[in-house]
């Protein structure tokens, strides 16, 4: 099944990747809440772990069509599109806002994540003993990662290629933050402030032909850090999808608890009252490549009550539920009075898995022709011949050739076709090659007199 896509969802498409990437910048809050919340979530999973080896042989042999479809690229594009972009922009303002009004940002992100947790408890429909040990397990682990002590920050390009991996984690692990993680592994600040920014002037540079940079052996170290660093989180993104799409096919209802665990966990580390500690250098505070001082971890306190800010930043606190539990009115409202609607096609799975539409696929490549070529020779002399190939290689249109070959010279032939699931879809592809009438249905579960009526 396919899903079509109108211009506004691909317009809200793109939103949902601005909100994911300035979510992920964010040190403890994870842009796979906003994935999960978004509804998007295991359609990004099940699009990553597409990236694999068959797409990469479909877009080397030139075949970009069927690469586009068959990695869902419609869709990865405009997520990753929305959250470069939210990089260089939100980010930015979210940026502003965390400086001059730290307390208020973190408690309507607070709001924020309690109002997912409860959007996404309601859809949760199976409290079984082994579901609530999940959930259980989920908080322990995000309070116990709240409350770790970070380490050094280290530069050994393996290290840094490791942390690409795990610091990609909160993309596709809602309630872990890869920004955070990457506090507890001591190196946020070398990969996304001093790394990034040195990127940013290397842009800059190349843009207007100055190159004198590659003299430069400290531009060009942050350089090689940031390419391991974004060939780790490539490498992480497909390699954490794959891990994902095989457990939430297998242990979905589990993982949605654990997943749900993880979130509830991750209220520590977003907790709003708290204050910065940061690394100290022979007793003088670290300062990055702007000269801020570096934050190693946050020491979490309990607000006066007495005090007009801890109410205002309830206010935000209420507000950020509010923000969540009104788009979750706002869809179910609109699937209601149908402003939005899901619109569903099928769709033969040989042209989702292989990219092509059918009038491609009756010609057949040198590789069919060839052993369309062999059958037929040992055809000739009395043999039995077995056509080897894993699937989605093309042996059905090499079936369909020789059926067709057959029928022209006056014979018939018999299909055994063991997965009942692509009867329909094969029917209609041996009816281009003969007549509907020519091709019948035979069904060994069914009466003979019945499958003959299909």
């Amino acid at each position: 099944m396919a899903k079509v896509r109108t211009i506004s969802d691909k317009f809200f498409l793109f939103i949902k990747g601005l909100a994911m990437g300035a979510a992920n910048k964010v040190p403890g809050v994870s842009g796979g809440i906003v994935a999960f919340v978004g509804g998007f979530y295991e359609e990004l999973i099940y699009s990553l772990q597409k990236v694999n080896v068959k797409a990469l042989k479909l877009l080397f042999n030139g075949r970009f069509k069927s690469f586009y479809k068959y990695t869902n690229a419609q869709f990865l594009t405009l997520i990753f599109a929305g959250s470069i972009f939210s990089y260089f922009s939100v980010s930015q303002v979210l940026d502003y806002f965390i400086k001059n009004y730290e307390l208020f940002v973190w408690s309507a992100f607070f709001g924020m994540i309690i109002g997912s947790i409860y959007y996404i408890s309601k859809q949760f429909k199976n409290w079984s003993t082994q579901n609530i040990i999940g959930i259980i397990s989920g908080i322990v682990i995000g309070v116990a990662i709240s409350f770790m002590n970070p380490a050094k920050e280290n530069d050994n390009l393996f290290f840094v290629f490791f942390c690409g991996i795990i610091g990609v984690t909160g993309m596709t692990l809602p309630g872990l933050s890869g920004s955070f993680i990457l506090i507890l592994l001591g190196n946020y600040v070398l990969l996304l402030v001093d790394s990034v920014n040195m990127l940013y002037k290397t842009i800059i540079d190349v843009f207007q032909g100055n190159f004198e940079f590659l003299k430069d052996a400290v531009r060009i170290r942050y350089i090689k850090i940031v390419a391991v660093f974004g060939i780790g989180s490539a490498f992480g993104l497909v390699f954490t999808s794959k891990i994902l799409a095989y457990v939430l096919k297998r242990w979905h209802q589990l993982v949605t608890a654990i997943i749900i665990g993880f979130i509830s966990g991750s209220l520590g580390i977003v907790w709003p009252w708290k204050r910065a500690v940061y690394k100290l250098d022979n007793n003088e505070f670290l300062l990055d490549s702007k000269g801020q001082k570096v934050i190693e971890n946050y020491k979490r306190f309990i607000p006066n009550f007495t005090e007009t800010e801890t109410w205002i930043a309830i206010t935000f606190i209420i507000m950020g539920i509010g923000i969540v539990l009104l788009i979750d009115f706002y869809g179910k409202n609109s699937k209601e009075k149908k402003i939005l609607e899901e619109q569903f096609v099928r769709t033969d799975r040989v042209v989702f898995e292989g990219g092509e539409d059918y009038e491609a696929l009756k010609s057949l490549n040198e590789y069919q022709q060839s052993a369309l070529g062999e059958i037929n020779n040992a055809f000739s002399m009395g043999k039995v011949t077995l056509l080897h190939g894993v699937t989605s290689s093309g042996k059905t249109e090499v079936y369909v050739k020789l059926i067709e070959d057959f029928i022209a010279k006056g014979k018939q032939a018999l299909y055994l076709l063991p997965e009942i699931a692509l009867t329909t879809q094969l029917i209609s592809r041996l009816q281009s090659v003969t007549t509907p009438s020519g091709c019948r249905n035979m069904c060994s579960s069914i009466p003979r007199a019945m499958s003959s009526l299909l």
